[in-house]
C-alpha cells in the first residue's frame, strides 16, 4: 500500500468514526466530493496543504501525523519537501523561493556553487 493509500485510509475511517459523508467532509473542507473521493483512494500524490491542514482539523487529526503520510515531517525528506513546494508554486513566487534559497546559502556559506546535470558536466 503506498503512502497516499494509506493517508486515503486514515482519512476514511476518521471520517467514517464521525459518522460523515464524504459531501458531510467535502462541505466542511470547502472542496468536492469527489476531491475527498480521490483522496481516499490513494489517487492524490500533490495533495495541497492547505486542503490536508483543514481535513486534519475537521477531523482532528494532528497535522503532522497527516504530514508524515505524504512525506513532509521527517529530514530525510528534504527535497521531496521543495519538490512538493515548488509544484505547489506559480512562476513568480518559484523565482522567489529559489532567491530566498541562494540567500540563505550565501549567509551559511560561499556563494552557491553552479549546478551539475547528472551527466556531470557543468551546466553553461
Amino acid at each position: 500500500m503506498s503512502r497516499y493509500e494509506e493517508l486515503g485510509v486514515l482519512v476514511r475511517r476518521a471520517r467514517e468514526s464521525k459518522g460523515w459523508t464524504q459531501k458531510d467532509l467535502a462541505e466542511r473542507v470547502g472542496v468536492s466530493r469527489p476531491s475527498i473521493t480521490q483522496l481516499e483512494r490513494g489517487n492524490v500524490t500533490y495533495p495541497r496543504l492547505p486542503v490536508l491542514a483543514s481535513i486534519a482539523a475537521q477531523l482532528d487529526i494532528p497535522t503532522s501525523a497527516m504530514a508524515e503520510f505524504i512525506g513532509l515531517a521527517t529530514p530525510e525528506t528534504g527535497s521531496a519537501q521543495l519538490y512538493w513546494l515548488g509544484s505547489q508554486l506559480d512562476a513568480m513566487h518559484l523565482r522567489l523561493l529559489v532567491a530566498i534559497g541562494h540567500s540563505l546559502l550565501t549567509e551559511q556559506h560561499d556563494p552557491p556553487q553552479k549546478a551539475v546535470p547528472p551527466s556531470g558536466r557543468p551546466g553553461r
